[in-house]
């Protein structure tokens, strides 16, 4: 799952969001569309979960760094 967390994001970065799909995720590292779909039902639903686990990495970055009241900020609303 978070192969495809991390594809996604990286997706969502190079070319935004209403231009990645299920397909690009599967093609990227060979799985089938099903196998997103059963994690991730919806496309909105992994965009988000993708977002978070983006923000969720750059967090921890920031602890790490001493940088962290940066992200103090309060949790995405869906």
């Amino acid at each position: 799952m978070e192969r495809i967390l991390k594809t996604a994001s990286a997706l969502m970065i190079e070319r935004g969001y209403s231009a990645f799909s299920y397909a690009d995720i599967s093609e990227a590292f060979e799985i089938r569309e099903a196998g997103i779909h059963h994690h991730f039902p919806t496309e909105a639903g992994l965009a988000v979960a993708a977002l978070e686990a983006h923000r969720h990495g750059t967090m921890l970055s920031a602890r790490a760094t001493g940088t962290c009241e940066v992200f103090q900020a309060s949790p995405m609303r869906r």
